[in-house]
């Protein structure tokens, strides 16, 4: 059988080759999708992706229709571009009633009620490699699809609900993601590769979806692959992109199973030793109380793993402990870490969130000068967005914060709503004023830096991206 799938991109503005490339690089591959492609195809059915974006029409929609011809269209879709996947679905199933549609990803496993009211047969919960495939199995045998754990089917007496499967438990079983399908919407091939190495994560943050999302199945929700698969997948790319030489580790923690991170960086360090270029790499890490730091940083220097990503999140440790639930450490054990990073030539990336819920300007300040005190090499900065399914979105509607029905994301760079100490106006300009603080030497510099950000960041001038710091 042939299976479409259908990412949006719409949120995401610019002109020219955004059309034709609506992906910059090789880490914006959607690997949820190639997973269960590659298991698709793997069973002798026909995969193939299209992105829609703000400038394609659906004119773009109805040529790959038509030339590809599929039996079933997937969707995955996250909660700020569910209103534009359902509008293509709506027009898809206007033109093609016949034509099965299902949805998967984040969004529709955290408001399962939500997404099978509008224009979809059916919605996939959970993990969904081998339940599509179930699916497409059954249906190429020409039989109603049901009774297939992990998902939800619209039928002449109502919703059929079927119980989700345990989480896989062995995922070296899985084969690699296809990454061929998506090659014809990247403009940079030879840019950073993403590499899953593991699924879940066992903290509680009040502002992610992972507390959730572990709830919605049994078994272990945190798992990791063997080094030795993750080491077959990274020959395997180095031998079809030549001109590889970054890869980011995707894993929420990095760092969560000593074991796994000492044999991962033995065995990437072997690797390194046969390959044509040496290959670094990034990776996550979630600080916590009493880690030894010492040692990851030591494992990440065996590995070649050279960019750090830390969930900073806020330089209040009360926000942290009392809002975000994130797991205790104090700003002293954060600044060791970066500190013996540094020391061994590890470049960091913080990531900050701006405008929490209970967060006061002063607590906001404390963000400021706790990156600052860091001097990281990248920041990743964003401004609060709650997100249906998650703790913290609950707590926003109960306290009046936000209108469910009417609330919409804008991005991470636009405030939506004013907090109980701290107005959109004054998130933003704190938002916009971030970087210049952190890096700018005298006041020409943080006058420029500002424009920069300000216009790159709330009205997309991606132009003046390969300029900025360097000109400075």
């Amino acid at each position: 059988m042939k299976i479409l799938f259908i990412l949006t991109e719409t949120l995401r503005k610019g002109k020219g080759d955004i059309k034709k490339y609506p992906l910059a690089t090789q880490e914006d591959i959607h690997l949820g999708i190639s997973y269960i492609s590659s298991i698709l195809e793997q069973n002798g059915h026909q995969t193939d992706i299209f992105i829609k974006t703000n400038l394609d029409s659906y004119f773009d929609l109805e040529e790959v229709l038509q030339t590809f011809q599929p039996d079933i269209v997937g969707f995955s879709t996250v909660y700020r571009e569910f209103y534009q996947t359902d509008k293509i679905a709506a027009y898809i199933k206007s033109k093609y009633p016949n034509l099965f549609l299902f949805a998967g990803g984040t969004h529709v496993t955290l408001n399962p009620e939500e997404v099978i009211a509008q224009n979809f047969d059916a919605i996939c919960i959970g993990e969904g490699e081998y339940p599509v495939l179930e699916l497409v199995e059954m249906m190429s045998q020409n039989k109603v699809p049901t009774g297939i754990k992990n998902f939800w089917f619209k039928t002449d007496n109502g919703i059929e609900i079927n119980e989700t499967r345990e989480y896989i438990g062995n995922l070296d079983a899985l084969p690699f993601p296809n990454r061929k399908m998506w090659q014809k919407y990247i403009k940079d091939k030879n840019g950073i590769h993403v590499v899953l190495v593991g699924r879940g994560c066992p903290f509680n943050c009040t502002y992610c979806c992972n507390h959730a999302l572990r709830k919605t199945a049994t078994g272990n929700y945190t798992r990791f692959r063997s080094p030795e698969n993750i080491a077959q997948e990274i020959e395997m790319l180095v031998n079809e992109f030549p001109g590889l030489h970054t890869i980011f580790l995707e894993a929420e923690a990095l760092n969560l199973n000593p074991e796994f991170l000492e044999a991962l960086a033995d065995r990437l360090s072997l690797l390194n030793k046969t390959l044509p270029r040496l290959i670094a790499y990034g990776a996550n890490i979630r600080m916590h109380n009493n880690m030894n730091i010492q040692h990851v940083i030591n494992q990440f220097v065996k590995a070649n793993i050279v960019v750090i990503n830390i969930g900073l999140e806020s330089g209040s440790e009360r926000v942290r402990k009392e809002i975000l639930c994130r797991p205790e450490y104090t700003n002293e054990e954060l600044l060791k870490a970066v500190k013996l990073a540094k020391k061994a030539h590890r470049h960091i990336m913080l990531f900050t969130l701006l405008g929490i819920p209970g967060e006061t300007v002063i607590e906001c300040k404390e963000t400021l000068e706790m990156v600052k005190k860091c001097r990281p090499s990248f920041i990743h900065l964003g401004i609060f967005t709650p997100y249906p399914g998650t703790a913290l979105y609950d707590q926003c509607v109960k306290n009046g914060l936000i209108d469910p029905v009417h609330y919409k994301e804008l991005g991470r760079h636009r405030a939506t709503f004013n907090t109980p100490h701290m107005t959109k106006r004054q998130i933003e300009k704190e938002y916009y004023s971030f970087f210049p603080r952190v890096y700018a030497k005298n006041m020409r510099e943080y006058i420029i830096l500002r424009a920069l950000f300000y216009l790159i960041y709330r009205w997309n001038w991606v132009f003046l991206r390969p300029y900025g710091l360097k000109n400075l």
